[in-house]
């Protein structure tokens, strides 16, 4: 399996919904608690880095990993009408924390990575252009992700799992 159908096993694991081949467009799923969800999935950025823009109930939802094109992901959020509550990196990569400030600053979301990889939301840009693209560092994080936290959104309970590997601060 790739790193890619990974990571997004990961997330929907983590999101209480059934594991399934979700690679692409919108999935309407229901959480833990039987409550209908929607994920879908925004490949976004040279690398197509997976995005996740997850409808959690009651109107709130979460991005997951926005690398690049920061005003598609927001289009699509508003389009849905959803409040972001939260923004999660999964891990500390260029790629996938290059549109944090651009969604943070739009939408006054709180921004979860794990302290592992915190150092590395400073060096994106520095890290980017080693690769011959260019991003922008991120803010720092208003809380930082643990094994076993949970975080509540909407009717959405989400377990963290700490999965170091990739990069030390995976989740």
């Amino acid at each position: 399996m790739n790193r890619t159908r990974i990571i997004v096993a990961i997330l929907l694991l983590l999101t209480g919904m059934a594991v399934s081949a979700c690679v692409g467009g919108e999935q309407p799923r229901q959480n833990a608690k039987g409550n209908r969800m929607h994920v879908e999935t925004i490949v976004v950025g040279p690398l197509g880095v997976n995005c996740l823009l997850i409808d959690c109930g009651n109107g709130e939802g979460v991005i997951v990993d926005p690398g690049a094109e920061p005003g598609r992901i927001l289009h699509l959020a508003t389009s849905r009408k959803l409040k972001i509550v939260h923004v999660i990196n999964t891990h500390g990569h260029f790629d996938h924390v290059g549109g944090n400030r651009v969604v943070l600053e739009a939408t006054g979301a709180s921004l979860l990575i794990h302290p592992a990889d915190v150092a590395q939301l400073k060096r994106a840009a520095e890290i980017a252009t080693m690769y011959g693209l260019s991003t922008e560092d991120s803010p720092p994080p208003d809380r930082e992700l643990s094994d076993g936290m949970r975080i509540v959104v909407g009717n959405t309970t989400i377990p963290v799992l700490h999965t170091p590997g990739h990069p030390p601060g995976g989740c």
